[in-house]
């Protein structure tokens, strides 16, 4: 639905191992809209970092 605040601190190149880490700022069990925070990293360094918002349905 929406990226806050994303930044890019590093390039990533073909063969990097990319680990995304993230959790969960705004939402309850069994609403829809939901946001996030995550940042991604390589080799234990900062690659990026956003808030992102996203909707859920869990009903398939």
């Amino acid at each position: 639905m929406a990226i806050d605040g994303c930044k890019f601190r590093r390039k990533v190149v073909p063969g990097d191992v990319l680990e995304m880490h993230v959790q969960t700022t705004r939402g309850k069990p069994g609403g829809k809209v939901w946001r996030f925070k995550g940042v991604a990293t390589v080799d234990g360094e900062m690659a990026a970092e956003a808030e992102f918002t996203a909707m859920m349905d869990l009903q398939g």
